[in-house]
């Protein structure tokens, strides 16, 4: 019972934070729906059709770099802690080929988007915001990676406080570029669509500096292994690969179904589209809440 209780605690504890980032992470959602369905009820539509397919683009990357986490958590737990910088820099090699992909591929959203049956024009300006979208796939997957490293190292404190100042960074400058405050050009969704870039960015370098400050330690290098080079990583970093097959499976299954609906929302026009947006937008906390706690376990 005891260790139960232990185990428990440890759980809360990790519960916290990572919590507290994927709300923080929702929020930004959120704040997104406001400014630009306040702007445009079509520019809500437009930006909620791009952001069904690009969920997908970017989740299910995500999916298949989820051996990094359960991986290193492992070896955490064994006390390996050597074996936690392999598996991140294996990571790092790995989304590089994912990143050239699922980028390539949303390049082309308004292939995509006409493809699944919407209207010239919702395909045309859903599409533009998808490309984008999707121009940030690189540097979520460098921050994903990182904070996988970071969360099974017990470090979640991290994304917590770079989610809440990606936050702060959103709602100041998404309203300026939505609505074309200040002398900047009025971009709408568009604008919208740019901060999340800009934000994309700014999440990759916070955990990346973080790592980088870690490596200035040479206790903490030695003991991580962030410093050891491995030429056979593809070979090594097959049992992460093939974890993340898995989950990439589950991912496509659960998060396809809600991306589909989407694109059903989007046959109907734009109103019942944005009417969709807000709706899953919100929803989508409660469901953050509880992976989050996932995430933790």
């Amino acid at each position: 019972m005891n260790l139960i209780k232990v185990k428990i605690k440890e759980i809360w504890k990790l519960t916290i934070p990572i919590t507290t980032s994927f709300v923080a992470i929702g929020m930004m959602g959120i704040v997104d729906t406001i400014i630009v369905g306040r702007y445009d009820t079509n520019q809500l539509a437009y930006m909620g059709i791009a952001n069904s397919v690009f969920m997908i683009l970017f989740t299910i990357p995500i999916a298949l770099l989820q051996g990094v986490m359960i991986k290193t958590s492992q070896k955490f737990g064994a006390r390996k802690f050597a074996s936690c910088g392999k598996i991140y820099n294996e990571g790092r090699r790995y989304l590089v080929f994912l990143a050239i992909i699922f980028t390539a591929i949303g390049l082309g959203g308004v292939h995509i988007l006409k493809l699944l049956g919407q209207t010239d024009q919702m395909a045309y300006q859903g599409g533009k915001i998808l490309q984008v979208l999707s121009l940030s796939i690189p540097f979520i997957l460098l921050g994903v990676n990182a904070n996988f490293f970071l969360q099974s190292i017990k470090r979640p404190h991290i994304s917590m406080y770079s989610a809440i100042a990606a936050n702060v960074i959103n709602i100041i400058i998404n309203p300026v570029v939505v609505y074309g405050l200040f002398g900047v050009p009025e971009m709408g969704a568009m604008g919208a669509a740019g901060t999340t870039v800009i934000i994309r960015v700014f999440l990759a370098i916070f955990s990346l500096v973080y790592i980088a400050f870690m490596k200035k330690s040479p206790k903490l290098t030695r003991r991580f292994g962030l410093d050891r080079k491995y030429d056979t990583w593809w070979f090594d970093s097959r049992t992460t690969r093939k974890i993340g097959f898995g989950v990439a499976i589950t991912t496509v299954a659960t998060n396809g179904s809600f991306s589909m609906s989407n694109i059903f929302a989007g046959w109907l026009g734009e109103q019942i589209m944005a009417t969709y947006v807000i709706i899953t937008t919100v929803g989508g906390i409660l469901f953050m809440l509880f992976f989050s706690i996932t995430q933790a376990t």
